[in-house]
């Protein structure tokens, strides 16, 4: 299962929840949602510090060419688009 967080809310194959970046990285290890942490792919999508600790649980993270240096610096991939990215990932 993939799944993708964009500035507190996580897109599901078959909808949406809102998450902020605690919840998410709380997730991680309990396992609030049912599914194992290995079975899933975590994507973030955040432009600014308060992102950080979502983006340090992903395993794809991305920023935008307007995020700060510490943030863009500590992400997989600086992107311009969200939509764009979300085509290209499915």
């Amino acid at each position: 299962m993939r799944l993708a967080a964009f500035d507190g809310t996580i897109l599901f194959p078959d909808g949406i929840a809102q998450f902020t970046a605690e919840a998410i990285r709380a997730w991680q290890g309990a396992g609030h949602l049912g599914v194992d942490r290995s079975e899933v792919e975590i994507h973030t999508f955040g432009d600014s510090w308060n992102d950080l600790p979502m983006h340090a649980i992903a395993d794809r993270s991305y920023s935008f060419p307007w995020s700060p240096e510490e943030v863009y610096a500590a992400t997989d991939e600086v992107i311009d688009s969200v939509a764009e990215t979300l085509r290209r990932l499915l």
